[in-house]
Order: C-alpha cells, then sequence, then structure tokens
C-alpha cells in the first residue's frame, strides 16, 4: 500500500533540504486558518471538476476537522493535484498529495487525500517519524509524536472524535449508527460485531504497529434469502495516541443496483467447472478438478478486468465467485504455475464477469476459503458436491467468524483496486520534484458547478 521505500527517502530527504532553504518575505506571514470550516458536500448527479483551490480547502479542512492534525504546527510543502477519469467510469476522481513538517524538525507527515465528484472518498498519512529519514544536522532528539488538535484517551476514544468530525465535514447521517456501536464497545480487542444491517470489526495490531483498525460494512439480504457483505462501508485506522493513518468512506459512493438471484450455485459452478476443465486442456495438463469453493457477494463492476462493463461503477449487484482447485500444480508457459481457476458470474443475468487461471501468487488470497470436495455425478454434465448452505444467522453481538474468508476476500478487492491508484500516484510523484515549503494563505472561496 505505501509507495516504494526508495521514493518515499528520496521524498523526504528532497523536502527536507527545501526545509533548509530560506523563507521568502511573503511566506513569513503566518496563517492560522487552513480550509473552510466543515460543511455539506455536494449533492452531484454529474461529474464535478474542482478547481485546485477548492480542493486544497476541502483537503485541508479534513486534516483539521477530521484527522485533528493541529495545522498551526506545520508548515507545508506545494500541493501537488492530480486527477483520474480511468479509475471510476464516468466519474471524476481528484486528489491532493502534500508534506506537512514540524517546525521543530520532529515530525514529517506525506498526505494524500481524494474525492469523486466533489464527495470524499479516501484520505492516508504516513507519519516518518524515524530519524533513519532525515538528513543530518536536522535529526529530531526524540521520536516525537504528531501534533494533534486534541489528546485522545486511546484508539477507541480517538475513533469516536473522528467519526463525530467526519459526520460534520460531511454531513454523513449515516454515522450516527457507528457511533452507537462505538460506544457499545468496552475493551478493544479483536472482536466482530452486528448492528441491524451494520457490522463492525475491530482488528488490533501489536509491534510495531500498535494501532487499531475500525471497519463498518453492511450486509445486504438477496432474493435466495443470502446475506452478502456490500461495498457500503467506513473504515478507519488509529494509533493509540489517536493518530489517524487513513480514512476511507465507500458508503457514500456505492449503492445496490440489484439483490435478484437468478442463477443458482450448482448453475455458477457447472459454468466455472467447464471453464477451468477447458483451460486444462488447452495447456496439456494432466490434471482433475479436486476441489471448489462458492462465495456470493455483492460487488461493482470493474473497467480493469471486468469482460462486460455494466451500468454505473458505483452500483453493487450481486456475484457468485468460484473457485476451483486442480489435483495438482502444473506449470504454464504464460502463466507460470497454475493451481486453479476462478470465475465471477453476474447472480441476476448469468454473464461472466471475469474469469481466469490462479497463479502461485494468488494462492494466499484465496487458500483460507471453506473448500468442497468435487465429486461429479455419472451421465450428467459435470455438477458439484453438496450445496452450499446460506451462512448461518447472526445475532447481534455475536462474532461473524464464517462470514470472515467472504469479507477478506472482498476487501482484497477493494485494496487491490486502491493499491492500482496508488501505483499510478507513485509514479506521478517520481515525476515531479518536491518544491520549497510555504506557509498556507487561505484559498478563496469556490464551488462546483
Amino acid at each position: 500500500m505505501r509507495a516504494p521505500k526508495s521514493l518515499a527517502i528520496m521524498a523526504a530527504l528532497t523536502l527536507m533540504v527545501s526545509m533548509l532553504l530560506p523563507t521568502c518575505a511573503s511566506c513569513a506571514a503566518s496563517s492560522s486558518t487552513f480550509g473552510r470550516a466543515p460543511g455539506p458536500q455536494p449533492l452531484l448527479s454529474s461529474p464535478c471538476d474542482w478547481d485546485n483551490s477548492t480542493l486544497l480547502q476541502r483537503a485541508l479542512a479534513f486534516v483539521r476537522y477530521v484527522a485533528h492534525i493541529d495545522l498551526d504546527s506545520y508548515r507545508m510543502s506545494k500541493p501537488y493535484y492530480y486527477s483520474d477519469r480511468e479509475m471510476y467510469v464516468g466519474h471524476i476522481l481528484q486528489g491532493v498529495q502534500f508534506y506537512l513538517g514540524a517546525y521543530d524538525n520532529t515530525t514529517l507527515i506525506d498526505v494524500h487525500v481524494e474525492f469523486v465528484d466533489g464527495v470524499f472518498i479516501y484520505y492516508d498519512a504516513d507519519l516518518w517519524a524515524d530519524d533513519r529519514y532525515w538528513p543530518a544536522g536536522v535529526r529530531p532528539a526524540s521520536r516525537s509524536r504528531p501534533k494533534l488538535t486534541r489528546d485522545f484517551d486511546g484508539p477507541l476514544d480517538a475513533a469516536k472524535a473522528i467519526i463525530r468530525g467526519y459526520m460534520d465535514f460531511a454531513d454523513a447521517p449515516y454515522c450516527s449508527l457507528f457511533l452507537f456501536m462505538l460506544d457499545a464497545v468496552g475493551e478493544v480487542e479483536n472482536a466482530t460485531l452486528r448492528k441491524e444491517d451494520v457490522v463492525l470489526k475491530i482488528e488490533v495490531y501489536e509491534e510495531p504497529w500498535n494501532d487499531v483498525e475500525f471497519l463498518f460494512y453492511r450486509l445486504v439480504e438477496l432474493s435466495n434469502g443470502m446475506m452478502a457483505e456490500s461495498w457500503e462501508s467506513v473504515y478507519l485506522r488509529v494509533d493509540m495516541d489517536g493518530f489517524l493513518s487513513y480514512f476511507g468512506d465507500d458508503w457514500a459512493h456505492y449503492e445496490v443496483g440489484s439483490t435478484e438471484v437468478n442463477i443458482s450455485e450448482e448453475e455458477a459452478l457447472q459454468m466455472a467447472v467447464e471453464a477451468a476443465t477447458r483451460f486444462a486442456e488447452e495447456e496439456g495438463a494432466n490434471v482433475t478438478i479436486a476441489e471448489y469453493s462458492t462465495s456470493l457477494y455483492l460487488d461493482p463492476p470493474d473497467p480493469y478486468t471486468d469482460d462486460i462493463l455494466r451500468d454505473d461503477i458505483f452500483k453493487l449487484y450481486p456475484v457468485w465467485c468460484v473457485c476451483i482447485w486442480y489435483s495438482d500444480i502444473f506449470q504454464s508457459e504464460r502463466y507460470g504455475e497454475v493451481w486453479g481457476y476462478a470465475m465471477e458470474v453476474w447472480a441476476d443475468t448469468g454473464e461472466v464477469k471475469n474469469e481466469g487461471p490462479l497463479e502461485w501468487g494468488w494462492y494466499d488470497d484465496y487458500d483460507d476459503l471453506p473448500r468442497k470436495p468435487y465429486r461429479p455425478q455419472e451421465g450428467s454434465t459435470p455438477r458439484g458436491g453438496d450445496q452450499a448452505t446460506p451462512p448461518p444467522h447472526v445475532t447481534e453481538g455475536a462474532l461473524l467468524l464464517s462470514y470472515w474468508p467472504l469479507i477478506a476476500l472482498a476487501i482484497s478487492s477493494s485494496l487491490a483496486a486502491y493499491s492500482i491508484r496508488r501505483v499510478k500516484r507513485s509514479a506521478r510523484k517520481a515525476e515531479k520534484a518536491i518544491q520549497s515549503l510555504a506557509h498556507i494563505v487561505r484559498p478563496p472561496t469556490s464551488s462546483c458547478p
């Protein structure tokens, strides 16, 4: 998820050198105002293309009022702006990246904030307090913590304050249930809880991170009675002092396009078995189908992988994901070591979303899925073993262990999409030299037409 280490070190060194340069007179007059006060995000029916001043204004408002970073204690590098019309077809992703350097040279923060059609979607902040990244002469005497606008009583207190700040910043009433669920949490420990159709998953990271991830996502009941996790999610990660390292809101963007399941699990399995068998024969592999796994979840169209790109990129539709495990790993001239085959089928239309062989590098991403032995019936088209049963009903407050393999698959898909964005961003950053620091002058108020 992070930029390559060499790029990070190079950027940090370049920035710190620029911090030693004389500050121009026009920058000497400090400004205590960073962005405008929190306010509702625009309701948009079409893509919105902000100017840079508006983008920076909203990004700094998030940093101050949601992440609670004390911007008065930092000077800022010249912002780098970027936009992307490929990641979300039919929409505009706009982002800004800048560095915050503490006046006492103790901390350095690499900040990214992104919006889609003028609506917030993602924030991350890399804290560089490790003195290996600091040039000689300006190394901090101690590894100081970032300057925040308030003190927090641990990560749970910080998460509540961050959610409250975000509710005001983004006019996001759906976050009120998140606060209710956080209020019900006692000790911060690994847990998965449910309230109504919303799930809260808490994951505690030990040394060396010492931080906590809070993930809220929605469960949706499909027409066949099964429950599926949705991309409607809000997630954040904070350390023990309350420093927010990332925050994402997919809830504001994604919506369910259909809950109809017109393709059965056995039909989806048969499609995948036929494709996997055909692929192995084309590769000349002497293997049979040994095991399989089926999952049903809601997914959006993916412009990078889908064979058919349907409707809006933020609409969610039910998908059967079928993973096939071969009896042996075989060598493919094109794909290398192949151990399985995967197919995603739109459950409402029966069309193939995407398919392909599972190379050895993908093994860990799918190995935790529950497998079943494949037993074809004689005298019929290929069929699977016992029909998968719907996940058991989960009572409020109970652990959702049976959901976790499916949740992990959905989350990994989301993170994979974000990784593509970060790779593209890193390439842009490598082409741009970090310019000298300047105090922020309040940008003019601007709105999107």
